[in-house]
């Protein structure tokens, strides 16, 4: 029997029964239903479809019966807890294959979390506010799909710092994130891996697979591959990690390497210093202010080289690095007390006009020169994370580009 066809009163005496066993194992509170619904978006190859007419048809009947199954669970069990369903699109990597029910990590990822609330808040109330706070993780996803039912979604990969990535945890609702790539900066990915063999992720430091995953990238040198399999239809990028020193690392058979000064890789050389994997006395810091010309022109030129084979001139946007002279606290605007390297901000502004020279046909795109950091910024309070505003204005630029085909007198006018 198609479950299409089954009536409601069979299909209330299939429930009663199936609630009466819970009951008589649990307590009501903790019951959780765990809605669901039938996708009509799959990404596949870094691009959104949508499911073929005729298996949307088919989900649409099932929808309907498992939403009136869901109320009369929920008329019987009005204590039960529940994990609200979310749009979400599916997935073609799911282990389990491609269906209207796989969704994407970020799909169960809110599940789990949602699942934390329930499990974990000590009272309805402050189970509401978790799960609220999860949903709203997810809020421009769900924009995104809805975005995707009416036009072509472009996919983007981000080689860069919050500069070009945090318009996306904004406003990220119109473009698909294939990979981000994070703290693999211009003096340091284009040098040897620090081993003859790759290091395995499983031997990083670091509390998500994403700063696993970047130490991998610095140590192993397999950042080129990672951008090609990752690639999109855009890349965004900055070269704000420019800033980063970096250290020096001579290896057993003299081969010079590099891997930039950063907190997850300490870290990560702390952890194979006492691992056997290094030598101390074969590591040492430097300033990226202390490159030779030679090295600034060696940097730029696998850099340019890089992103030339992967993308068309036309579909870069390097966004500029801005370090803001104030922020907004609250309603009072003040001064950041520690000055910037001048030598460092010179660098970085000299490296971008270099590149533009070299590739005259990518789109560059300015920050607002009054541009402001916001104490109230999600990642804290930073030179480089800017005020809503910039945000929206990034991510204008970034839809005129890719939909509109605007050119650079229109990103001048914007």
């Amino acid at each position: 029997v198609k479950i299409v066809s089954v009536s409601d009163r069979e299909l209330k005496e299939c429930l009663n029964y199936f609630i009466d066993i819970l009951r008589t194992r649990f307590d009501e509170r903790h019951i959780i239903l765990n809605q669901i619904h039938f996708t009509d978006i799959y990404c596949k190859e870094n691009e959104l479809k949508a499911f073929s007419d005729d298996k949307k048809g088919k989900t649409e009947k099932l929808q309907a019966i498992i939403r009136k199954a869901e109320t009369m669970f929920l008329e019987r069990l009005p204590n039960c807890n529940v994990i609200r369903d979310i749009d979400f699109y599916a997935d073609s990597a799911h282990p389990l294959g491609l269906t209207e029910l796989h969704g994407s990590w970020s799909y169960y990822d809110y599940k789990l979390m949602a699942l934390d609330a329930i499990v974990n808040s000590n009272d309805r109330a402050e189970m509401e506010v978790l799960r609220d706070k999860y949903e709203k993780r997810l809020k421009n996803e769900s924009e995104l799909i809805r975005f995707a039912r009416d036009n072509s979604v472009a996919s983007v990969c981000v080689w860069g710092s919050n500069v070009s990535r945090e318009m996306f945890n904004a406003y990220d609702h119109r473009f698909l994130l294939s990979k981000y790539i994070y703290q693999n900066p211009m003096p340091t990915f284009y040098f040897p891996p620090i081993c003859s063999d790759p290091i395995a992720m499983e031997r990083f430091a670091g509390e998500k697979d994403f700063f696993r995953n970047s130490a991998s990238l610095e140590f192993n040198k397999n950042l080129p591959e990672y951008l090609h399999k990752y690639r999109g239809d855009y890349l965004v990028t900055d070269i704000c990690d420019l800033r980063f020193a970096f250290f020096e690392i001579t290896r057993e058979n003299g081969v010079i390497t590099r891997v930039a000064d950063t907190q997850n890789i300490r870290n990560n050389l702390e952890k194979f210093l006492s691992d056997g994997i290094l030598q101390r006395g074969n590591i040492r810091l430097r300033s990226v202010n202390s490159l030779t010309e030679e090295e600034k022109e060696n940097m730029i030129h696998e850099y340019v080289s890089l992103i030339r084979q992967l993308y068309p001139a036309d579909h870069i946007i390097l966004f500029q690095t801005h370090f803001s002279d104030y922020y907004k606290d609250k309603n009072e605007f003040k001064y950041f007390e520690n000055p910037m390297n001048q030598n460092t901000v010179a660098l970085i502004t000299e490296t971008e006009k270099r590149i533009i020279s070299l590739m005259p046909e990518i789109y560059f795109v300015p920050i607002p020169k009054h541009a402001y950091s916001d104490i109230a910024h999600r990642q804290g309070l930073n030179r480089c994370n800017y005020c809503s505003d910039v945000y929206a204005y990034q991510q204008e630029v970034l839809y005129r580009v890719v939909y509109d085909k605007a050119n650079k007198s229109d990103i001048a006018e914007i």
